[in-house]
């Protein structure tokens, strides 16, 4: 499942391009998430071949649109052509969700995913993923090239970032906790032998993942409020870790459960 987690993190950072002004942030920061963007999807071909679960083929028709999409988002922002490079992010964006959708029940769970679930889950885990990355990132250009940008954009950013995580927690609940305790005929309800594992993801998915970051993400609006850029920068790293951690549990429970945690 890691290779869907290098794509969620590539449509992330995409998702994050397309909500930025390209205009308010410099052109360094956006060449750097497409460098990154691309790095992952290729380790995440890679990894796919090596391990066999899927072809050659199946690259070309599903994970090479969302490469060339990155290369051209990187091309038109190296080119200093800030509105094009965001139209080509918000379609790489579409295009990494798409296939994390479609490569999901190939290379994870075993069991019948609802599809719409997790059309709702991706885009947001992505977006989570990304975001944080992003955010970061954009905090440390404050440090280097701060004088080319106002305090606009990374307050901007960090409001959506605290907008998502409301949405994916409101997602994770409806659309997979909730089934999960009331499917009393599931083997995944709560009398299974496989509680102890189950409540133990679940905890570190809504308690690392979600609630921890949540306050870190209040702190930082404070601190981009204050200007404390190098403060939220360094809360922001320790929550882009969490984000990291609580993402990854959730897809060992969409693996473990076909529920979109």
């Amino acid at each position: 499942m890691t290779a869907i987690l290098l794509i969620l993190f590539a449509a992330g950072i995409a998702i994050t391009q397309t909500a930025s002004n390209p205009k308010q942030v410099t052109l360094n920061w956006l060449r750097l998430g497409g460098i990154i963007a691309i790095s992952m999807l290729t380790v995440s071909a890679t990894a796919m071949i090596i391990l066999n679960h899927i072809n050659i083929n199946q690259i070309a028709t599903t994970l090479a649109p969302a490469i060339i999409l990155s290369a051209t988002q990187l091309t038109l922002a190296q080119l200093a052509k800030p509105n094009p490079q965001r139209i080509a992010a918000a379609l790489t964006a579409i295009a990494c969700t798409l296939t994390a959708l479609h490569w999901l029940p190939i290379i994870g769970t075993q069991q019948t995913i609802t599809t719409w679930h997790f059309a709702i889950a991706l885009p947001l885990s992505a977006a989570l993923l990304g975001g944080y990355l992003m955010v970061m990132l954009l905090g440390h250009a404050y440090l280097t090239q701060g004088h080319q940008m106002t305090q606009k954009p990374f307050l901007h950013l960090t409001i959506i970032l605290a907008i998502i995580l409301l949405a994916r927690t409101i997602a994770s609940i409806t659309l997979a906790t909730l089934p999960y305790f009331q499917n009393t005929t599931s083997p995944f309800a709560p009398t299974s032998a496989n509680d102890v594992w189950h409540f133990t993801m679940i905890i570190a998915r809504f308690a690392v993942g979600i609630l921890i970051p949540a306050v870190f993400t209040y702190m930082v609006y404070h601190c981009v409020r204050r200007r404390a850029n190098q403060s939220a920068t360094g809360i922001l790293y320790v929550a882009g870790v969490l984000i990291i951690l609580g993402e990854g549990a959730a897809i060992a429970l969409w693996n473990a459960t076909a529920l979109p945690f």
